[in-house]
């Protein structure tokens, strides 16, 4: 997608409101599909989940008390725009009758959920109604055939996001279906701050919108424990760290970086090598891990990066291979795992971040 203030929007809500982490996007995913069953999630329920995952359990509930809507009893109704309550957008899936807090919710909540769901909707000026089928994969049916969704703009640094009701009042009340280009355009007029998008367009939307929350779930289907977060930054004047024996490629720089996860924190010292090309490059990023008890941890990554979009030329992504090495005996299991990393590489800040996971075996 090309538009340049929704890819500006995109980023911003991607690492100021839903950068929740694995723990945390982990604990989302497992209450959104126990409520898709179509009932409410309880508390037993919900500390079950969280007891499954292995995180701490006052702040898991801390953290679902800002992100979901709750009835009389404080069971979970409503969590990621999904709601057994009534809202104006209906949604069925797997026999269950279930609504959505927004237009744009109906169009990525199947790719959570993995199932197929019928949608029903009516535009707020005409009143018409319009059906949508959307699979995880894409939209697959769409009547009337001209239909659109609104889009509204918010900036997630000065708009009130903070709440399931300020998400309501700020970004879902301006965001619905109409039955043509033309029916949206009379509905926007005189506002700055909506775009009119075609459907699939709003459904490339949401998979880009909740592409590391949809991660954290393909992951979780591999059966893959998550490692770490790793965030890399370059250093221009650094170094290189590791030798060039057995290197892949030209050597591009070395930087510093940290490494967070529940059995991994640290800091890390790193070298890029790379062969370049216009869109695709083959990379080895090799360097130590110096973890917050002491040990010395070094890993090698094989893998490709990736310019998905030529419009966004300084967003690339990545995934590759990664062998960890450590005479430390606290962290010698890591020696023998393949592990693998995913993410992103910003071209502008020269800023890497990705995602560690492997099968882990004690």
């Amino acid at each position: 997608m090309g538009n340049a203030r929704i890819q500006e929007m995109v980023t911003k809500l991607q690492e100021r409101l839903l950068d929740y982490g694995a723990d945390h996007s982990r604990l989302l995913l497992k209450v959104l599909r126990r409520l898709a069953r179509g009932r409410p999630v309880t508390r037993e329920q919900t500390d079950a989940i969280i007891a499954e995952l292995g995180i701490v359990r006052d702040e898991a509930h801390r953290f679902l008390k800002e992100v979901t809507e709750r009835d009389a009893d404080n069971h979970i109704v409503g969590i990621m725009g999904l709601s057994l309550n009534d809202h104006p957008h209906r949604l069925y899936a797997n026999g269950a009758s279930m609504s959505a807090w927004c237009a744009e919710d109906t169009l990525f909540l199947p790719s959570l959920l993995q199932q197929t769901a019928t949608v029903e909707s009516y535009s707020p000026l005409s009143k018409e109604k319009i059906r949508l089928t959307v699979s995880p994969e894409r939209v697959e049916a769409i009547s009337p055939a001209n239909a659109v969704v609104s889009m509204v703009i918010v900036d997630p640094t000065q708009d009130d996001m903070a709440s399931v009701e300020a998400i309501w009042s700020t970004f879902c009340e301006h965001i619905h279906f109409f039955a043509s280009q033309e029916e949206a355009e009379r509905w926007a007029a005189g506002r700055g701050d909506i775009e009119i998008l075609t459907v699939d367009e709003g459904f490339e939307l949401g998979r880009q919108v909740w592409s590391r929350v949809l991660s954290y779930a393909e992951q979780a289907e591999r059966h893959l424990e998550h490692l770490f977060e790793i965030e890399l930054q370059y250093r221009p004047k650094m170094s290189p760290v590791t030798s060039s024996e057995g290197r892949v490629g030209e050597y591009l720089g070395s930087g510093d970086g940290t490494v967070k996860g529940s059995r991994i924190q640290g800091t890390v010292r790193w070298d890029l090598f790379e062969d370049q090309g216009e869109n695709v490059c083959p990379s080895n990023l090799r360097g130590i891990i110096e973890t917050n008890d002491g040990a010395q941890i070094r890993f090698d990554s094989m893998g490709f990066f990736i310019r998905p979009d030529k419009s966004n030329p300084n967003r690339w992504v990545t995934s590759a291979s990664v062998h960890f090495d450590t005479a430390d005996r606290r962290y010698v299991w890591l020696s023998a795992l393949l592990a693998v990393w995913e993410g992103e590489l910003d071209m502008e800040t020269y800023r890497h971040r990705y995602q560690a996971y492997a099968q882990v075996v004690e």
